[in-house]
């Protein structure tokens, strides 16, 4: 054992000496010792009276030490407790990131009361670690936050509906595709497509006359995970707008769907000017293995004028189709190729 120098922080772990470590979290000439002290006391876990008394006693940086031992010890008696760490700005970040690594059903309740606190940043976490956990008690919780004042609040209490994923929260996340804020609109779009509820098809539909592009999009992709036919004519509609990434998406979440209605309008797709839209909506036409998806493929094939990526994306399509019709298609394309190649050597 040292008498003089720093703290030996291997000689203390090896006798168990508690205090010690937990002194030497504090000191101050060289930071790697309080590091070290740190991981010693995570490796040999105190008791929690000893750490919670030394946490009162703590301050500055060595307080943050010990929230974060607690935190890596991930006993959810120590909740409460790291909720009221949240309230110092001093603590706060230290405390969040404890609370992260707690993963236990019994910090549930804690957590759901912190959803009523004053402070906005508390709330805010509270929803992001319920979220984490997916415990269905903190469901109707989270929906209520739906109506916080603060708008972060709310957006991720929408993110942590999504996580947990249960039926209850469907009427609240409808009502939310109206809400004033896009992020709010864009990410309840998103839960309702995960949460996969019939109800919520005719509002997805809706929404894909909002005004935010982003807010649209997330609809379609809801809808075509969901795979109502009601979203069929709607999102053949789609595959007109202005914007790209909207017509890419509408091709794809057809595609999932595989209603026949799709079909012609996939197939008008692929002349599309845009090469992503072609390449969504030769995939689409693959997903259906329809014989009548096969035509219009093998004419984008065999078109000399079309663009090497579009008669690629066609390709790739009749393969994944397996259809016999594409076989001459496909082996006088191999052999022009070879052609080609042959001039160009």
């Amino acid at each position: 054992m040292r008498l003089f120098g720093p703290p030996d922080i291997e000689y203390m772990k090896r006798k168990g000496n508690i205090k010690g470590l937990l002194k030497a979290l504090g000191y101050k000439k060289n930071r790697v010792i309080g590091d070290n002290a740190e991981k010693a006391l995570i490796a040999t876990k105190p008791p929690l009276e000893l750490l919670i008394s030394a946490l009162l006693d703590a301050s500055g940086d060595t307080r943050n030490r010990i929230i974060s031992i607690l935190g890596e010890l991930g006993d959810a008696r120590v909740v409460n407790l790291l909720i009221r760490e949240m309230h110092s700005d001093v603590h706060r970040f230290a405390a969040m990131s404890a609370l992260r690594k707690i993963n236990d059903p019994d910090a549930v309740e804690p957590l759901i009361k912190a959803l009523q606190d004053e402070n906005r940043a508390i709330r805010e976490f509270s929803a992001e670690v319920l979220g984490n956990i997916k415990d269905p008690r903190a469901v109707e919780p989270l929906i209520n936050a739906l109506k916080d004042k603060d708008v972060n609040v709310k957006l991720t209490s929408n993110r942590a509906l999504l996580k947990i994923n249960d039926i209850k929260a469907v009427e609240p996340l409808i009502k939310a595709l109206k809400d004033n804020n896009r992020y709010v609109r864009e990410s309840s779009a998103e839960a309702l497509g995960n949460i996969k509820d019939p109800r919520a098809v005719g509002p997805l539909i809706n929404s894909l006359t909002d005004k935010d592009d982003t807010v649209r999009w997330r609809s379609v992709g809801a809808l075509g995970t969901i795979g109502d036919p009601r979203a069929v004519e709607p999102l053949i509609n789609a595959l007109k707008d202005n914007d790209e990434s909207l017509r890419q998406s509408s091709a794809f979440a057809l595609g999932n769907i595989k209603d026949p209605r799709a079909i012609e309008p996939l197939a008008m797709a692929l002349k599309d000017p845009s090469k992503n839209v072609q390449s969504a909506a030769a995939f689409a036409l693959s997903e259906f293995k329809d014989p009548r998806a096969i035509e219009p493929l093998i004419d984008v094939l065999i078109d000399r004028s079309k663009k090497e990526y579009e008669r690629k994306h066609s390709a790739q399509a009749l393969g994944k189709i397996k259809d016999p019709r594409a076989i001459k298609a496909l082996i006088n394309e191999i052999k022009y190729c070879n052609v080609l190649c042959g001039l160009k050597c």
